[in-house]
């Protein structure tokens, strides 16, 4: 069985308002990055006692969290519900001084870990800006890192469908920080 892998990057900048700890504190609320990925429709916190314990991507000795997610997948693209499929899957994450990391092993053998993390911005760190306040100004972003791992017929499937899963994510977390901040009047530093 011939597997292979695909890596990509989600990038959203963060309002210099708003102080990066309050972004890592709504990536340690893991629902945030669970529930505003487009494809999940629900989870719930299962036994942790193994969770991740021989898993390289995590740090050893820091605690770490299992969920059971439910996604509804799109299996054929355009037809509507009819064409969605529901899985369910543990996922485990790892808070981290500056984000969350995340392993997914999903239905098919689909592997899925990476992370989200505040990061001052950089030139590896492409974000699209285009009619924002400020533009080239960013100083910190939001940034999801994520390895796909999956056989290699499948991967094709795979690798759009996750694609498509997170390209909103970091941008709806930042959002929803936004919102929060502003109904709960501290939106300044």
């Amino acid at each position: 069985m011939t597997r292979s892998s695909h890596n990509f990057q989600v990038v959203a900048a963060i309002p210099e308002s708003i102080p990066q700890e309050a972004f890592i504190t709504a990536l340690h609320e893991h629902e945030n990055v669970i529930m505003l990925q487009d494809l999940t429709t629900g989870y719930k916190e299962i036994d942790t006692t193994t969770a991740g314990a021989t898993d390289t991507h995590f740090s050893p000795g820091d605690p770490i969290v299992r969920y059971s997610v439910s996604e509804s997948v799109i299996i054929i693209p355009g037809a509507g519900n009819w064409g969605k499929y529901p899985i369910t899957f543990p996922a485990s994450f790892q808070n981290t001084p500056n984000g969350v990391k995340f392993l997914a092993h999903a239905t098919a053998g689909v592997i899925v870990k990476g992370g989200f993390f505040v990061e001052k911005a950089g030139s590896d760190h492409q974000v699209n800006c285009e009619g924002e306040e400020g533009k080239g100004l960013i100083k910190w972003v939001l940034v999801e890192r994520v390895t796909v791992e999956c056989h290699s017929a499948l991967m094709p499937f795979v690798r759009h469908s996750m694609t498509k899963a997170h390209e909103n994510t970091c941008r709806l977390v930042v959002e929803k920080v936004v919102r929060q901040r502003e109904s709960s009047g501290s939106g300044n530093r």
